[in-house]
């Protein structure tokens, strides 16, 4: 005889979830992994670090699991965090519960992983497009889906975005920056106006040209050759510099 199901609910398989348990609250699924990172690390800050949220994020979402189970998961200390008597109960269950959410997550996943990259429209042009072949040889299994943007600001606030191209010092809050290569700047103009200009102090008497709202291109290059005097905010602005 096959085992009796739990569900009260007629026409219900075996081994089917009680549906008067779906109306339990539990909690969040974020909640777990904090406190999975937490337990292993043995610390929020690394947990933090590790699931990329904020010390308080991390804290609250244990607080969410502690104040659930109505029992202290964490015994706090100068050096970290141990595990208490329910937290260590608690571990494995959590760690199984996502790991079999992954794994089949990754079991049923029907379509190659997506990377979703923004980046300078003339940048995707000049650089990456042509070197796009080799990329995809190595990345196998992987579609790189591109966008483009002409902000200089690495803005992840929308959540279909996985990597971000721009210029800039590297220095932002919260986030890991890799170097890509040193940015050289070459002012360009016709053949019959480059006769008429024999130091930078003529460009006082022409129009600026820039690719994007911020003039950082034109500042930049003044700065660079002391032509402070010079207002870089003038001129026509495009959005790329092609």
């Amino acid at each position: 005889m096959s085992k009796q199901s739990k569900n009260p609910q007629p026409g219900h398989a075996t081994h089917a979830y009680p549906l008067a348990d779906l109306t339990r609250a539990l909690p969040p699924l974020t909640a777990f992994q904090a406190f999975v990172a937490a337990a292993q690390l043995g610390s929020i800050s690394k947990a933090a670090d590790h699931l990329c949220r904020t010390q308080g994020a991390v804290s609250r979402q244990i607080q969410q699991l502690e104040a659930h189970y109505r029992c202290a998961l964490f015994a706090r200390h100068a050096s970290g965090l141990t595990l208490t008597a329910e937290g260590t109960e608690l571990l494995p269950v959590a760690v199984n519960v996502l790991t079999q959410l992954v794994q089949h997550a990754d079991l049923h996943a029907k379509t190659a992983s997506v990377v979703t990259l923004r980046l300078p429209s003339t940048f995707a042009i000049r650089w990456l497009l042509p070197r796009l072949a080799d990329i995809n040889h190595a990345l196998p299994g992987t579609e790189l889906r591109i966008s483009t943007s002409a902000d200089d600001a690495p803005d992840f606030t929308t959540p279909d975005v996985d990597a971000i191209v721009v210029r800039g010092t590297g220095q932002w809050p919260g986030m890991d920056a890799v170097p890509l290569f040193a940015e050289q700047l070459t002012p360009m103009c016709t053949s019959e106006m480059a006769a008429s200009l024999s130091s930078p102090a003529d460009l006082a008497h022409v129009t600026l040209l820039h690719p994007g709202h911020g003039h950082e291109e034109w500042r930049c290059w003044l700065e660079s050759v002391g032509a402070r005097h010079i207002d870089a905010n003038r001129g026509l602005v495009f959005d790329t510099l092609d």
